[in-house]
């Protein structure tokens, strides 16, 4: 399969089963609790902040409304959302009757902690590339729809116990289809300013997931290895490194 064939399969998989992911929102009670909390908390913080910020615009300075209300509220909502969405992905894998296989729980901490430190780089990676002269808008785009779509397909592997190691290689390895999966997502937010941008992120990511429990990944096209994580993966465990010695 081409390129440009499994970029549109992976738009199409992204597309194609919102209405269904939308019909089991509604109907499964705890998903819908769920995703009611995402909505009122993100709605209400990013796209209140937003409002309130411009509102407030002359009265305090824009750099103290940012880290004295900003930051401490973004850091709650990511602790809360990894919760719901991981909640939401845990009704998903009930529903769909998919196994969950145990490994070891010092290997599943190890790989969390690499796993935060890394999508954490990566994201600081797509802000910082948006600044390069010309082409940076454009390779930041394409970043961030890889971003995007390991975000929404991390919760899945996690919950069927896919190795770190393993969730990276199939981003790299099938990087076309997975641009194709955050493409509208990314389409959707990225002009917007950015507390509105992840405000409607924040409010569209829970559907995606569940997209994303639906569709089947290609697992067997693989295209050339597109290595996008090896900067954020040397820096990881060069930071971690430092960190044990």
């Amino acid at each position: 399969m081409s390129l440009l064939a499994l970029a549109y399969l992976g738009v199409k998989d992204a597309i194609e089963p919102l209405p269904r992911a939308i019909q089991i929102a509604c109907t499964l009670p705890r998903i819908r609790t769920l995703i009611v909390k995402c909505y009122m908390l993100n709605g209400a913080m990013f796209l209140g902040s937003y409002a309130l910020m411009h509102f407030l615009d002359g009265w305090f300075p824009r750099t103290l409304h940012f880290f004295g209300w900003i930051w401490p509220l973004y850091a709650i909502s990511l602790i809360l959302n990894a919760l719901w969405y991981q909640g939401i992905a845990e009704c998903m894998r009930k529903f769909s009757s998919k196994s969950k296989q145990r490994r070891n729980v010092f290997i599943i901490i190890s790989e969390e902690i690499h796993r935060i430190i890394v999508a954490t780089l990566f994201l600081l990676q797509t802000s910082m590339t948006y600044h390069v002269p010309y082409i940076g808008p454009c390779l930041s785009f394409l970043l961030l729809s890889l971003l995007y779509s390991y975000y929404t397909f991390d919760c899945v592997w996690q919950q069927r116990d896919v190795s770190f190691g393993d969730r990276i290689q199939r981003i790299e390895e099938q990087w076309s289809y997975y641009l194709g999966f955050g493409l509208p997502c990314v389409l959707l937010t990225f002009w917007l300013p950015q507390l509105i941008s992840y405000g409607v992120y924040a409010l569209l990511y829970p559907l995606f997931l569940i997209s994303a429990h639906i569709v089947q990944a290609p697992l067997k096209e693989k295209t050339f290895k597109m290595p996008v994580f090896f900067l954020a993966q040397w820096m990881s465990k060069h930071i971690q490194n430092r960190i044990l010695l």
